[in-house]
């Protein structure tokens, strides 16, 4: 049987597909920790541990009937980019009295999210922080995503699916060995002599060809590590730790005492019984285990293990400090803090998120304007970049890089700068930042010789004289959006406040600006006319743009101010505010006036 169904997890619309697997030919399943390996030309290796937390793949047969398997075909079909989640089938216990298997505290995988139902998929019912569903069938649920199930005609009632299934999950997602590490390697972890064991020796020496003789030239360090691979069977209650034991080991990262597969007896040099301290102790030498379920209650374990190369006597590992980056985003006052690792980060007073993120080389020089960053991030993390893309933000937005050492260590800036351009492409968007938003290589003169005047409206030279009279909340009018209309788009504000002195003449706000909307949403158009309608008691305002009115809400209030087109008659007229004029208006006409446009060359 199958069943699926539509749940929201982690804030996504996520599919739940149960189908049961075929016990007939084994489940198989791949635990790994990702590592970061650099290695010397000596064979000596610093290993980083990238993962916090395990990621598993799960692949196995299942068998359906005509109909269920026109169910998962049509799933298939209209399945998208939308995340899967599937039970973890080995840990999916009955509940009963005669099986003392079926105790939740026996489970191998204590997953964040669980899924439990009772026959015939009754009573279906998701679990979040860890919880038991309390079902008569529970287990683990991973989010991840299908790699091309292949379907296959059995007989003429039957189909043969082969599902194969890749955790790609938030971190309150995430599943976890449900035991305790043990400190050490335990003795009951028995190997299976149905699979030998094997040993090898790993080399750095390479041999090279010189002239045509008959011999080679070696070159390389001559360091030899011992290399051994083997099976264990292991049943629930031992996996369990077994699981623990490797994710405490951040997979190939640590290394741990073992016992020789193939040397009994005393330590011989260079060929040793024990695996310790003294002769060089081994540790994971692939990033991932790999488990064949032959039943819900054994598995088949293939590990491969590598000696490790002892820089200091007793030394476990030769990690360097783990580091992670912090990215925060700033635009209209909103700040947005991610971070590139899986798990959350407490830092600045501020808890970084995890996120799809990162960022090229940093481009530095002794010229401020010339330092680059480029970052790529996936649309869904950093919600500003697509309206970013569009054009439709009002202001710059802010990027910050520091780089952290983990746990606690103080973050330190690496980067500053505003984003400058931004491409999408599909799911992804790189973004081009530039120190001071490229300002400092723009070459712009402090002050013009012109009859118009050299200040913005507002600004802190239009307003040092008569900072009370001039501030922008006493020219500001607001009204309630009541609708937009027209080519030349119109915008009605129902209502509206004037300051002081009632309505405005028409034309009034022509130059002017309207603002509306908070944050994202935040919108910013020039006004090109305004007229205020007496009979109606509201205030026209024809726009450069229209407004997204997609993102705004019923009667959303609305700001507008007076432009001023930088006029000597306007500034002392409209503004009463000559004394903060900051052109010359009585400049002669015989003197060369400075362009409005920039200059070409020089101050």
């Amino acid at each position: 049987m199958i069943h699926t169904q539509t749940v929201t997890l982690a804030g996504r619309e996520t599919l739940l597909l149960i189908v049961a697997p075929d016990w007939k030919t084994p489940v198989r399943q791949r635990v790994s920790v990702e590592a970061e390996v650099q290695e010397s030309v000596t064979g000596i290796q610093e290993r980083r541990s990238a993962h916090e937390a395990p990621r598993l793949t799960l692949a196995y047969n299942a068998l359906l009937r005509e109909t269920d398997l026109q169910t998962l075909r049509v799933v298939l079909a209209t399945l998208e980019d939308r995340p899967v989640a599937i039970p973890f089938w080995p840990d999916v216990l009955r509940t009963g009295a005669n099986s003392d298997s079926t105790d939740w505290a026996k489970r191998v995988l204590a997953g964040q999210i669980n899924v439990g139902w009772n026959g015939n998929f009754q009573n279906v019912v998701v679990t979040t922080g860890g919880s038991n569903p309390e079902r008569e069938w529970r287990g683990a649920l991973l989010v991840g995503r299908l790699n091309r199930p292949v379907l296959r005609g059995a007989t003429d009632g039957l189909a043969e699916v082969d599902l194969s299934f890749t955790e790609d999950s938030p971190w309150e997602c995430r599943a976890e060995p449900a035991a305790s590490a043990p400190a050490a390697w335990p003795e009951d972890w028995k190997l299976n002599w149905r699979s030998p064991p094997e040993q090898s020796i790993r080399s750095l020496r390479e041999h090279d060809t010189l002239g045509r003789g008959r011999q080679t030239s070696p070159e390389g360090d001559d360091l030899r590590l011992w290399r051994q691979s083997a099976t264990l069977s292991l049943q629930p209650s031992s996996l369990a730790p077994f699981f623990a034991f490797y994710v405490a080991r951040r997979g190939g990262v640590e290394a741990f005492v073992l016992p020789s597969a193939l040397q009994p007896g005393a330590n011989a040099p260079g060929g040793p019984h024990t695996f310790d301290a003294a002769n060089g102790r081994i540790r994971f030498a692939e990033s991932d285990l790999r488990l064949n379920w032959i039943t819900p209650d054994l598995a088949d374990v293939r590990m491969v293990v590598e000696q490790q190369t002892e820089l200091e006597p007793g030394a476990a590992t030769q990690e360097p400090p783990a580091f992670a980056f912090l990215y925060r985003f700033e635009y209209e006052g909103e700040h947005l803090h991610l971070t590139d690792r899986e798990a959350p980060i407490a830092a600045m007073g501020e808890t970084w998120q995890p996120a799809r993120i990162e960022h090229d080389r940093i481009r530095q020089s002794l010229k401020p304007q010339n330092e680059e960053c480029e970052i790529t991030a996936h649309l869904a993390d950093v919600p500003l970049v697509e309206p970013f893309a569009r054009m439709e933000l009002e202001t710059p937005a802010k990027v910050e890089i520091l780089e952290m050492t983990l746990p606690a260590g103080t973050p330190q800036t690496l980067f500053t700068g505003t984003i400058r351009h931004a491409r999408v492409k599909g799911a992804k968007a790189r973004l081009k930042a530039a120190a001071f938003g490229g300002a400092l290589a723009r070459k712009v003169p402090r002050f013009q010789w012109s009859v118009t005047c050299n200040h913005t409206l507002f600004s802190h030279g239009c307003t040092r004289r008569r900072p009370g009279p001039m501030n922008p909340i006493n020219w500001r009018v607001s009204g309630a959006f009541d609708h937009q209309w027209g080519d030349f788009p119109r915008v009605v504000l129902a209502a509206p406040q004037y300051p002081a002195g009632g309505p405005r003449p028409d034309h009034y706000y022509a130059g002017g600006w309207l603002e509306t909307g908070e944050g994202t949403t935040r919108q910013v158009r020039e006004i090109l006319d305004s007229f205020h309608i007496a009979a109606e008691g509201r205030l026209h305002l024809i726009l450069s743009r229209p407004l997204r009115t997609d993102q705004m809400t019923a009667n959303q209030t609305i700001h507008a101010w007076p432009g001023c087109d930088g006029e000597y008659r306007t500034c002392q007229e409209k503004f009463s505010n000559r004394e903060n004029f900051g052109g010359f208006p009585f400049l002669p006409t015989y003197i060369e006036q400075a362009p409005q446009s920039l200059p070409k060359g020089g101050k």
